[in-house]
């Protein structure tokens, strides 16, 4: 029990790092006993040692992220020792055994050896290793950091094309940024270990001195016997604090020059400087040489090169491996070289997917299998509106975005947010029609596709507000309608000239006489788009082509104004029109205008050679707001979507005019609505000069 407690304190690390902390804490501030700093800086060298033996085992430099914090946590270590043994050899001359013993064993007893040891070790550490290891943290987190824009696309391209899964996308993210963050961090602890080095130097100066002053003055030691014990201790403590400094800087140098390689560090060093039986037996031939040359060591030299000649002989059995080896090494540069140039490239880099969702860190369970079906009803989806409104839908890229709150989603076209909603998992969104139903517990909001009053429940709220009359969905559910709605709503914008050239591409072999008559009248493809889009705009399926451009050949000899070819290929529609009407047991109800008002509004329709609008006084403007609202409210009472019949004259520029205002409005035309419906009027706007001045 008590060796399990013991090992799930030691793997938690939070205990062991708390009370660290505060050890560091009290050695700065508390006297220490020479015994408990020997342990100490027994504890520092163990803890350099770990440092580089698992610096050395790592598979990938990012595996070991917390680095640049115990860098930190060892630099303060072990000036926190230093503190506190220069306070005991100025206090007592004496700072345990294990400083006693690098003074006089380490350095036979000379204090002169002692600081030129001491001066090389610092210089070795922050001339040449912190140096180095801080110039490559630098370059690695500036080419890292410049690299991430690309990677992350080149992952966003895999993953529209199929090639990784989406969770496969979310850990390569992940991994990018976990890159970016320990590269950026290495660059600045490398300053750690520089100003530990030159507090080093400073804290065996001010020993030196301040030992020898207080050795005279205090003590009553002679000089000599000042300047013997106070260097020795001085120099003892600056070797047994540089020492695991050094080891510590040297693991932040291996960390900061590795590439990733899959495999240990003596793994890789063994098979790649031993590959070659050839350079081993020519670097023994050159040792055997140099052992001729007089003065120099012949038994080491010829030793290490018999034992080169023996690894030569026994490499060649493992030639075929070698050359092996050597393929791998060049099969992964080149495989990196092309992920480098793929995500250098202008059209990977500028690439925007069509449509996309991205989704709070909340939502993942939606795609991560914990909740069924998202993707699959979002390919549903595509197919249904593909043959609803007769063009193709492009895929929609899933992502998890981390800067979105972790609750939202947000719907993309071509880069642009144009939708966007919350969903709360576990939860369920109660819609309900009318003032007259008891309010529900729960989260108010606003259904997103159609912006009904609407109220998040839990699962335990269900059955009470289905009692009461409320439709409740699930979150799934909530976010398909949202996005089916945008789709249709923007389908105008989704559909491109290449689209409409597909299209036309689809029919090339059944209408041959037809596209033979649009290439002898000469319509170009951005003619025949912007007439699709506008029928696409006004929520009308255009999978009737042949129809479309059949009405369209016979206008382009009277007009080349898109508006007006789109009005005149809704009258050969309406059938598709009349099937967005709500349009039961052949009753039409609609909201309409008196002529008188037709006639004023039709004085501000504007008509170019390329569109069709429509100006209105405020007052005007005000008045027709007004009058719809109490319409639309009229017909929503009856159970019907509001539907506004007028003159065809004025039809469009009324739509474009309202559009913002009431985006569920149908607004269609008398000549569109078959002879065998009856228009029943359900709300009649009256004359703008009737109700208010002019």
């Amino acid at each position: 029990m008590n060796a399990t407690l013991i090992s799930r304190f030691i793997r938690g690390g939070s205990g062991i790092f708390s009370v660290a902390l505060l050890g560091i804490v009290l050695i700065l501030v508390l006297p220490i006993s020479p015994a408990f700093i020997d342990l100490f800086l027994v504890m520092s060298m163990t803890l350099s040692i770990l440092i580089i033996l698992t610096v050395a085992n790592l598979k990938d430099p990012t595996e070991f992220f917390v680095f640049p914090t115990v860098l930190l946590f060892t630099t303060l270590f072990r000036l926190g020792l230093n503190v506190a043994t220069t306070r005991s050899i100025l206090v007592n001359a004496d700072a345990g055994h294990l400083i006693t013993a690098f003074g006089e064993f380490g350095v036979s007893g000379n204090a002169v050896v002692g600081i030129v040891v001491f001066i090389i070790l610092t210089i070795i550490n922050f001339m040449v290793i912190t140096k180095g290891a801080g110039r490559v943290a630098e370059v690695s987190a500036r080419f890292t950091l410049d690299a991430m824009p690309g990677k992350q696309m080149a992952i966003d391209a895999d993953l529209n094309a199929g090639i990784i899964s989406e969770k496969e996308a979310r850990d390569r993210r992940q991994g990018i940024q976990r890159e970016a963050s320990f590269y950026g961090a290495m660059d600045g602890a490398s300053k750690f270990v520089s100003g530990d080095a030159i507090a080093g130097i400073i804290i065996t100066l001010v020993n030196l001195i301040g030992g020898f002053a207080i050795g005279v003055l205090q003590k009553g030691y002679s000089v000599e016997e000042s300047i013997h014990k106070f260097s020795l201790l001085s120099i003892g403590d600056g070797l047994v604090t540089q020492i695991p400094a050094l080891i510590t800087s040297v693991a932040a140098g291996i960390l900061v020059t590795r590439s990733s390689s899959g495999s240990a560090l003596g793994e890789d060093f063994s098979k790649q400087l031993f590959a070659s039986g050839k350079v081993m037996i020519t670097t023994g031939v050159a040792l055997c040489v140099l052992a001729l040359v007089p003065g120099f060591p012949t038994v080491s030299m010829l030793g290490i090169g018999v034992v080169l000649f023996g690894i030569s002989y026994f490499l060649p059995k493992n030639k075929v491996e070698a050359e092996k080896l050597q393929q791998e090494l060049k099969s992964k540069e080149q495989k990196d070289k092309e992920a480098r140039d793929r995500e250098q490239r202008p059209e990977t880099i500028l690439k925007l997917d069509p449509l996309a969702l991205e989704i709070g860190l909340d939502l993942l369970p939606l795609v991560n299998g914990n909740v069924k079906g998202m993707l699959d009803r979002l390919s549903v989806l595509r197919r249904s509106l593909s043959q609803d409104l007769g063009i193709i839908v492009p895929s929609i890229a899933v992502r998890d975005n981390p800067s979105l709150p972790s609750h939202q989603y947000s719907f993309l076209l071509r880069g642009h947010d144009v939708a966007s909603g919350d969903l709360y998992l576990g939860q369920f969104l109660a819609m309900g029609v009318g003032t007259s139903q008891k309010p529900l517990r729960g989260r108010a909001t606003k259904e997103p596709a159609f912006g009904l009053p609407a109220t998040w429940i839990v699962e335990a709220e269900r059955r009470e507000a289905e009692r009461l009359g409320y439709a409740v969905v699930d979150p799934l559910s909530v976010l398909i309608t949202h996005v089916s709605e945008t789709l249709r709503r923007h389908a105008a914008d989704i559909f491109t000239r290449q689209d409409t050239q597909n299209l036309l591409d689809t029919i090339k072999e059944t209408h041959v006489a037809l596209l033979a008559e649009i290439k002898l009248l000469q319509i170009n493809v951005g003619l025949i788009h912007r007439v699709l889009q506008g029928l696409l705009r006004e929520g009308i399926s255009i999978r009737e082509l042949p129809v479309i451009l059949e009405k369209l050949c016979d206008q382009v000899g009277y007009t080349k104004n898109p508006d007006e070819i789109v009005e005149a290929c809704r009258k050969v529609l309406s059938l598709e029109i009349c099937r967005h009407l709500e349009i039961q047991e052949n009753k039409l109800l609609c909201i309409t205008m008196v002529p008188e008002l037709e006639q004023y509004v039709a004085k501000g329709v504007r008509q170019s050679q390329q569109d069709i609008s429509l100006v209105l006084d405020p007052g005007m403007a005000r008045h027709l707001h007004e009058h719809l609202q109490r319409g639309s409210k009229e017909l929503s009472r009856q159970g019907r979507n509001p539907v506004l019949l007028c003159s065809p004259l004025v039809r469009l520029g009324l739509k474009r005019f309202f559009a913002e205002s009431f985006p569920l409005l149908q607004i269609a035309a008398y000549n569109e609505i078959p002879s065998k419906y009856d228009v029943q009027p359900a709300y009649a706007i009256p004359n703008y000069a009737a109700t208010a001045p002019i």
